[in-house]
């Protein structure tokens, strides 16, 4: 998925600690270049919500998700159904497989939004920069 190619709607920079997808892949991008220089990986997340994505429901996730994170990650919305967590600064497939399970247990739980309780299916997949990843290209491996 090209930059180009983004779904429309998300285009505004970081809102509520919520990235757009213009800026995950910009980020995805200057995290591969610097954790190509220090030797380290980069890994994206990626959470498919598997209802009907309520806006108000999607927002919650997506801050839940943001609370959770590590002060170097960031969490973006990538399309109206799916959030995505950029990684950076891995060393092994085994830390980012701990995230991913994180990321489930944080998401999993309950939601509620005006007063009342909604439970969320989703889907959680996670994928490991290599030497040659591009961020359109990680994106895409976990779509």
């Amino acid at each position: 998925m090209g930059t180009s190619e983004l779904p429309t709607g998300y285009g505004a920079a970081r809102t509520g600690g919520v990235l757009d997808a213009n800026s995950v892949l910009r980020t995805m991008g200057a995290a591969l270049i610097n954790d190509r220089r220090r030797g380290r990986r980069t890994g994206l997340v990626t959470v498919q919500i598997l209802a009907e994505p309520l806006e108000d429901l999607v927002r919650e996730l997506a801050l839940r998700l943001d609370s959770d994170a590590r002060d170097a990650d960031a969490v973006g919305r990538v399309a109206p159904d799916r959030l995505a967590l950029v990684v950076p600064g891995l060393k092994e497939v085994d830390a980012l497989a701990a995230i991913v399970v994180r990321v489930r247990n944080t998401l999993s739980r309950p939601v509620i939004v005006l007063g009342t309780e909604h439970e969320c299916p989703i889907e959680v997949n996670g994928v490991l920069a290599d030497a040659r990843s591009t961020p359109e290209g990680l994106l895409h491996t976990v779509v």
